[in-house]
């Protein structure tokens, strides 16, 4: 590797230790519902501070920025990316501590959004400060960008690349990957379906017509067609789950005029006119009258809610897999998230994209949501070889 050696950053993360415990302690006491980030902001800009970085500001979205200059105008520009909202803690008695308190106990930090991601963003605002304490400015310029709102559709990450405030060579993620690669995840897009009936007593069926049974045969051959999709190499089947069901009745004995069905849609190979024609070629077999319309969040929606996947043999993938099995001194495995990320719309903006965080996915807007600490310390002792060992390289997609 580098003239750095791996004990010496662990050194380095060891004598902050305390530090980055209670930093990341405090990120998750301090609540950051989306629309209510701005607290977390301030701690986050505050610690960027301390650690030196060259430039901290938050763009007018209240977007995080910090960047500390490389010293190699040939390395790549290595973003890193995790968002500040966190959805809500829920019920408190079903947790086994109250969900802001960042009780540790067992080796692990416990609290809503310790997973998701306020663990990465310690991690990832502390990792190129390790650097700086060994007295080496990264080869890489580091932009680290602590996004708003990702929770409803990642409009954090929308407006910072759509205002191209800050440009950058490579992006990686601080959703869940227990230290391990992710390369990517399939799309979501949310559809309804709307069957049209003819309201009546429900005494006197026959005087109407009940949507309810359209529904019951549709969703069932929604069922059998999607079986026959075809899956992608690396991210498997589309699904098409249908979740929330209306008919928009208050009276119990009224036949309803019409039902609304929402159908959760994770693509892999089918774009959004896909998913359309199918819903629809669906009812339009059965003979049944129905509306399909899609959960419009922008007027792009396709392009937010595409997945994608960065291919295995790409070069920063490979470097990637490579420093951390170096300093880990093991396997690395590569895998796919089961949910959504920002990374989709990073990899639509034609950046490369991966995710590498000690968070554990399995704990995201669970009552067990919690982050490790020995995985924070194994992560942070990775990103500074990030910094310094990456080569910049043609975009493959």
């Amino acid at each position: 590797m580098n003239s750095i050696t791996i004990d010496r950053v662990r050194e380095a993360v060891r004598l902050r230790k305390d530090e980055w415990i209670d930093f990341c302690r405090r990120l998750i006491q301090t609540p950051s519902p989306t629309y209510g980030e701005e607290a977390v902001a301030g701690l986050i800009m505050q610690e960027m501070k301390k650690l030196r970085y060259d430039d901290v500001w938050k763009d007018g979205k209240g977007n995080v920025i910090g960047v500390i200059n490389g010293t190699d105008t040939d390395a790549p520009v290595i973003n890193l990316n995790s968002h500040m909202d966190q959805v809500a803690p829920g019920d408190e008695k079903d947790w086994p501590f109250p969900p802001f308190a960042a009780h540790m106990e067992g080796g692990r930090i416990y609290g809503r959004g310790a997973s998701d991601t306020k663990g990465a963003i310690a991690v990832q605002t502390y990792a190129p400060g390790v650097l700086l304490d060994i007295g080496i400015r990264p080869r890489s310029t580091v932009i680290a960008t602590f996004v708003v709102e990702e929770e409803i559709w990642g409009q954090g990450t929308y407006y910072l690349l759509e205002k191209g405030e800050v440009s950058f060579d490579l992006s990686i993620l601080g959703e869940g990957t227990s230290n391990e690669i992710m390369l990517g995840h399939r799309g979501c897009i949310g559809i309804y379906v709307t069957f049209i009936g003819k309201s009546a007593h429900a005494s006197m069926p026959s005087e109407g017509h009940n949507p309810n049974i359209d529904a019951a045969r549709f969703i069932l051959r929604l069922q059998e067609v999607q079986e026959h999709l075809a899956p992608h190499p690396d991210l498997g089947r589309t699904t098409m789950t249908p979740t929330i069901y209306s008919t928009g009745n208050i009276s119990r004995n009224v036949i309803p005029e019409k039902v609304m069905l929402y159908v959760d849609c994770r693509q892999s190979l089918e774009k959004r006119a896909d998913l359309i024609g199918i819903l629809q070629g669906i009812a339009d077999e059965l003979g049944i009258r129905a509306e399909v319309s899609v959960v419009e969040y922008r007027k792009d929606i396709e392009k937010i809610s595409d997945g994608f996947s960065t291919p295995r043999n790409h070069p920063y993938i490979q470097e990637a897999q490579n420093i951390v099995q170096k300093t880990l001194d093991r396997e690395v495995e590569m895998g796919y998230w089961r949910f959504c990320t920002d990374g989709r719309l990073l990899a639509a903006a034609g950046i490369p994209t991966f995710g590498f965080s000690p968070c554990e996915a399995t704990l995201a807007h669970t009552y067990q949501d919690s982050v490790s600490i020995p995985l924070m310390e194994e992560s942070l002792s990775c990103y500074p070889f990030f910094f310094l060992e990456m080569h910049k390289t043609v975009n493959m997609r």
